[in-house]
């Protein structure tokens, strides 16, 4: 083993806390009881809209609203030139 390799290999042990391969798959995330019953307390929460946070949602709606009255008028105001129009055409074909 040459001078490189032990010191890689000394970096790894360092930065792990562990020797290189040395993880098995016994160690997977298997939620306890405790977590469970935590999810359980979150699952209603999640359901809710929490009070303070009413500007995170005031925000996005106000401008939802602005773009919503904005279609709105250039509909409306497409559907009058288009009345416009008709009439006018109907004027001059009489």
């Amino acid at each position: 083993m040459t001078k490189e390799a032990s010191e890689i290999e000394v970096e790894v042990v360092e930065v792990e806390n562990t020797l290189p391969g040395a993880r098995t798959e016994a160690a997977r995330d298997v939620p306890t009881a405790s977590q469970r019953r935590e999810w359980r307390h979150w699952q209603g929460r999640v359901r809710r809209i929490d009070a303070r946070w009413w500007p995170l949602w005031v925000i996005p709606g106000v401008v939802i609203l602005g773009l919503a009255a904005v279609a709105g008028a250039v509909i409306g105001l497409l559907a009058l030139v288009f009345v416009l129009v008709r009439s006018l055409v109907r004027i001059l074909l009489r």
